[in-house]
């Protein structure tokens, strides 16, 4: 007798936790479902994923990248910023090394968040917890954050993206 909706989000990680979280709050305020259902999508559209990895080797095992880039990684070992758009990872920007990556990742979010806009920001990490700590800070700092969480990432993701990720997840 309950009513459904499905809804693929496209995302992972903690950047489908706060489509989740959001959907909870819409119905605590007593939203109907079809509007539940629209903030929902709402969020899933405004949704950014962005993280940085160790090493391409995890995600050119996993099948995400292809054997010119896992080259690429071997040879230059560059720091790519990757993001999910529409189910897939991409590569957002480049960078040769992890604090420019993070640095990074802030330009991109600063990019799709108008100053003083209330954002809401997930920092995300798998064997990364001090790197996290500091991009959390800069989060903090550049951004008002109406939400911030700080998770670690599962290991089902975690297998794909491999040990020392970490990244953002935020929407407005």
């Amino acid at each position: 007798d309950r009513q459904i909706e499905v809804v693929d989000s496209s995302l992972t990680a903690m950047a489908l936790g706060m489509v989740v979280l959001a959907a909870g709050k819409a119905a605590d305020e007593g939203q109907s479902l079809p509007d539940i259902k629209r903030t929902t999508e709402d969020v899933i559209k405004n949704t950014h994923f962005l993280f940085v990895v160790d090493t391409l080797k995890y995600l050119r095992e996993a099948g995400r990248l292809g054997a010119v880039t896992a080259l690429f990684d071997a040879v230059l070992s560059p720091k790519p910023v990757f993001g999910f758009k529409d189910g897939r990872i991409e590569q957002m920007a480049g960078a040769r090394t992890k604090p420019k990556a993070a640095q990074r990742m802030l330009e991109l979010m600063e990019k799709h968040v108008s100053p003083g806009a209330p954002v809401h920001v997930s920092v995300i990490h798998a064997q990364a917890f001090d790197e996290a700590v500091e991009l959390e800070r800069q989060v903090r700092a550049r951004f008002n954050c109406r939400e911030l969480y700080f998770s670690e990432l599962g290991p089902v993701v975690g297998a794909n993206v491999g040990p020392v990720m970490a990244g953002l997840a935020f929407y407005c």
